[in-house]
């Protein structure tokens, strides 16, 4: 163990996963225009979900961080390259 605490731990664990809930609102419903898609953004904030509760138990601060600004900052590198379909390269 290194010293964390399991208030430290919630702490978090909890702040990861507000973390991710904002940015499945802001991508969701406030950017929904940009995207257009309903259910693809809640399967990537449940299984962004379950990576930042499993980071949690494992003590892994940086996966939780990482985890929660890589939703948002995946759904502004799409926007910003334009690209309409996850495989852009099967035509």
């Amino acid at each position: 163990m290194n010293g964390i605490t399991m208030k430290s731990k919630v702490i978090w664990g909890v702040l990861a996963c507000v973390a991710m809930l904002l940015s499945f609102i802001f991508c969701r419903y406030v950017f929904f225009d940009l995207h257009g898609m309903k259910q693809w953004p809640f399967y990537l904030f449940m299984f962004g979900l379950m990576i930042t509760v499993i980071a949690a138990i494992f003590e892994a601060r940086w996966v939780m961080l990482l985890t929660a600004t890589g939703y948002i900052g995946g759904f502004a590198l799409g926007i910003l390259f334009g690209v309409d379909r996850a495989c852009f390269f099967l035509k």
